[in-house]
């Protein structure tokens, strides 16, 4: 039977790059800086390493990293299962931990980012669904749209001081962005395993929202996979990725 210390992702764009960017944010880099590609930093260099040592020294095997959103796959599984130490996870698949492990999830802790060598401290990634006004509209409907938004996500739509967005997000195991539905969801977010992930909200960076970021992120992917699979160096990797980015960032901004 396979083990592994700590387990990737491949298979699935935001399994694969989420993880990665906790990483490079904990080194003192970041995916996209002032709206341009920086994955050309040194940062950058030594957390693509990182992945390369990982596989290298064994202490991650890419045949147990596919995954995706809805069924978490074998990524999961192996952590499930007792096969895998450390992953990287957002908070949402805690009740498929739940439901996999049982008794067993008392024994599951969470923890900080790990903090390279060019880092400050532990910087998870942060990111929400986007919600949308139809600039297409009319004047009327963009309106009632915008108020309607406004009432979602503001405080006085739900119970008890948290938006009725809040409780939508906390009804599907997701935690709320806003700092009043943190503080109205206290009670339930205390608990062991979340609060690791509400402690460290306030040193959080947020995913990049850029034009062409579904495209970037799928492309820097498809190196990092190629990387786990041993296909080109942490180096090749690196360059393939900030060449890329500077080509896709550029031309969706035409």
């Amino acid at each position: 039977m396979t083990r592994q210390g700590f387990g990737l992702v491949n298979s699935w764009a935001a399994g694969v790059v989420h993880p990665f960017a906790s990483l490079l944010a904990s080194n003192g880099g970041a995916l996209v800086v002032d709206g341009k590609p920086a994955l050309d930093s040194e940062a950058a260099g030594q957390s693509f390493a990182l992945v390369q040592t990982l596989v290298g020294r064994k202490l991650a095997d890419p045949t147990m990293a596919t995954a995706d959103a809805n069924t978490t796959g074998p990524y999961l599984d192996n952590f499930v299962s007792g096969n895998t130490a450390m992953i990287i996870m957002a908070n949402w698949w805690e009740s498929a931990l739940r439901a996999g492990m049982g008794d067993r999830f008392a024994d599951v802790a969470t923890a900080p980012i790990p903090v390279g060598p060019r880092g400050d401290g532990p910087h998870p990634i942060s990111y929400s669904w986007l919600t949308v006004v139809n600039a297409a509209a009319g004047p009327e409907e963009q309106a009632a749209a915008w108020d309607f938004l406004a009432w979602l996500d503001g405080p006085q739509s739900g119970e008890a001081g948290a938006s009725a967005m809040g409780g939508l997000l906390q009804a599907m195991g997701i935690l709320p962005s806003r700092s009043s539905d943190v503080a109205a969801f206290a009670d339930r977010l205390n608990s062991p395993f979340l609060k690791g992930y509400v402690d460290q909200l306030g040193a959080a960076q947020p995913f990049p929202v850029v034009p062409g970021g579904q495209e970037f992120t799928e492309a820097l992917q498809q190196h990092l996979e190629a990387l786990q699979y041993g296909q080109v160096t942490a180096a090749e990797a690196q360059a393939g990725a900030q060449s890329d980015a500077v080509a896709i960032l550029e031309r969706a901004a035409q």
